[in-house]
């Protein structure tokens, strides 16, 4: 028996009023050599008596009935243990495929370029009493890489295509050559993808819309999932240090497309509704996301990211859902009973650049030595690796008696290391791709290196400034 293609993954909880169209866009191609695998994620509805009718019909449909949802992230990972196909896609049970010849599309793509990854484009829609309504939508440029510069490979597909979503053809033998099975340990589809995207040898975008995404009907609309997003980072600096080339512009637009998704997510934590990795509603309290927004911004990817982007990019966006968060724990009176003990220093930050008016925090126009002192416990404190807040600061009105100096001289000096730190950093860096023989893009990082120095090089003493010096010249010496 000859070989499926194509592996189509769709998972479904009470979609009795979508999965229909999106099984029958299935059943319309005119391409013919797939699968379609269905997990019913404990569906209450009519959603199972579909998929069994469409069984009995056509042997390429194949379901699985679960009693309890695991969500669409480990139903992918089911599907995948199961699936047949040389190439996998995910297609969601309120969206559809567009035309009965975009299989037909991909499969001649594959034929002719043996790819590990096909990125389509995709049109968006709504949906009003069962009426589609087609908007706007991406149709990128047809392009092919070959995986030998995979930074402008990720910058250009990010830039082309809705790069972190399931819709496109990823091979399964990569998928499971490299331990991606979209729950763990790179979950869905922006870290699978990701990952899939950073290990390919070779994949295409094609200039056609194939998939059309609903956009009003997803059932995870209004909700945050209880789970720290780092592996996309991870996944990205390691191709760049293992195959580059090393570029910091397009590195910045890279990182800010991932802030992008992980600031909303940061903000979901503070306000939205909360799910597990399964896509089940779970309860944590005020104080319980305050803490796991501190945890978020201790890690070293948020910190390296926040670099990337640009240290203010994002930093009044997340403090102001930072504060909204922390007033609702004031409310609730959290902090009554001595939970507040138990932050590391996010709560100081907060409490030294704010006050609590009794509705909402207000910013202070001017520091004290109370408030500045706080602050530097929140700043210089070695869980805020990055001194996430510190160009808060740098706005105030300070008192400048002769203590508020010294207090915000010491944070300075702890800011000026924390900078170092960075070059070093970068150094390291330098030093892994000099020895796989990349010289130029050593020499682009030893530049950004200097750049970064040179800043402050005027408040460094000269027994530091030589030390990096030295460090800077061992990494560039040939």
């Amino acid at each position: 028996m000859k070989k499926k293609l194509f592996s189509i993954f769709m998972c479904a909880r009470n979609a009795e009023c979508t999965i229909g169209k999106a099984i029958n866009s299935v059943l319309e191609q005119t391409y013919a050599n797939w699968e379609l695998l269905i997990v019913d994620n404990g569906s209450k509805d009519g959603t199972w008596n579909i998929i069994e009718g469409v069984m009995n019909t056509d042997s390429r449909v194949k379901g699985i009935r679960l009693e309890q949802g695991i969500g669409w992230a480990k139903g992918a990972s089911l599907c995948l243990e199961k699936a047949e196909g040389r190439y996998m896609t995910f297609l969601a049970a309120d969206d559809f495929l567009l035309g009965n010849g975009a299989l037909d599309a991909v499969e001649k793509c594959i034929k002719k370029e043996q790819p590990d990854i096909v990125w389509v484009g995709h049109i968006n829609a709504e949906v009003d009493q069962e009426e589609y309504f087609i908007g706007a939508g991406v149709i990128p440029k047809y392009k092919i890489y070959n995986g030998t510069d995979k930074v402008n490979e990720i910058y250009d597909v990010m830039e082309s295509v809705y790069y972190n979503a399931f819709f496109h053809f990823i091979s399964i033998e990569l998928l499971k050559n490299n331990g991606i099975d979209f729950y763990e340990p790179f979950y869905a589809d922006y870290e699978g993808v990701t990952e899939a995207m950073c290990r390919s040898r070779k994949s295409v975008v094609l200039d056609q819309a194939v998939y059309v995404l609903v956009r009003n009907t997803s059932q995870s609309i209004g909700t945050a999932t209880w789970k720290y997003n780092t592996a996309q980072w991870s996944s990205i600096k390691r191709a760049v240090c293992e195959v580059g080339y090393y570029s910091f512009n397009k590195i910045r637009r890279i990182s800010r497309r991932i802030m992008d998704n992980n600031v909303a997510m940061l903000k979901g934590i503070c306000s939205a509704k909360i799910q597990n990795k399964e896509m089940n509603l779970i309860h944590k309290t005020s104080f319980e996301r305050l803490q796991y927004v501190e945890n978020i911004l201790e890690t070293p990817e948020f910190d390296e990211m926040f670099y990337y982007s640009g240290r203010e990019h994002y930093l009044d966006e997340i403090f102001k859902s930072i504060k909204g968060l922390f007033a609702q724990c004031i409310r609730e009176g959290c902090f009554q009973e001595g939970a507040i003990a138990q932050m590391d220093w996010l709560d100081k930050l907060v409490l030294g650049l704010c006050e609590y008016n009794g509705e909402e925090l207000v910013e202070k126009v001017m520091l004290d030595i109370e408030s500045i002192k706080q602050v530097k416990q929140a700043l210089c404190n070695q869980y805020n690796i990055g001194m996430f807040g510190y160009e808060l600061v740098g706005r105030k009105s300070l008192n400048f008696s002769p203590e508020v100096q010294n207090v915000w001289n010491e944070i300075n000096n702890e800011y000026i290391s924390c900078i170092v730190r960075r070059i070093y950093e970068l150094l390291h860096l330098a030093s892994e791709i000099k020895r796989s023989g990349r010289i130029q893009e050593m020499v682009e990082i030893a530049k950004e290196c200097m750049g970064i120095l040179d800043q402050i090089k005027s408040c460094m003493s000269g027994e530091a400034l030589l030390q990096v010096a030295n460090e800077l010249k061992a990494v560039t010496e040939l």
